[in-house]
């Protein structure tokens, strides 16, 4: 399950489109105080994190993340118009797994979401 935190919703459909192509489930929320809620609930594999969000913002939804055991390790992406550098580096110090600057091409999120899921041929094997 993928969990997309973003309140523009064209953008939000776009990614929901080519994550959905990749035959993985999402969930999609556009209000940033009912994200954490919704990704525990749902029980995300990983998380495409805007950070401009109404309710709370991308930056304590990834702090609030971070400081809970279930969600801890949990992917997240931040995808952002923001392209400073600055920016990337603050969200990967602050436990961003990477990075995303809007606009971006829906390949390059695919295969940025595919790269940081579990594969899961290792976990069947690892069974058995």
């Amino acid at each position: 399950m993928i969990a997309i935190i973003e309140d523009d919703r064209a953008i939000a459909l776009t990614m929901e489109l080519w994550v959905k192509r990749q035959g993985l489930d999402v969930v999609v929320v556009s209000d940033g105080a009912l994200a954490v809620s919704s990704i525990l609930q749902h029980q995300a594999d990983l998380v495409l994190l805007d950070l401009a969000l109404p309710g709370k913002t991308g930056w304590e939804i990834l702090r609030e993340l971070r400081s809970i055991e279930e969600t801890r390790d949990l992917p997240i992406i931040v995808v952002t118009a923001h392209g400073d550098p600055t920016w990337r580096e603050n969200a990967m110090a602050r436990g961003a797994t990477d990075f995303l600057t809007k606009p971006f091409k829906p390949r390059a999120l695919v295969d940025l979401v595919v790269s940081l899921l579990p594969d899961e041929e290792d976990d069947a094997s690892a069974v058995g």
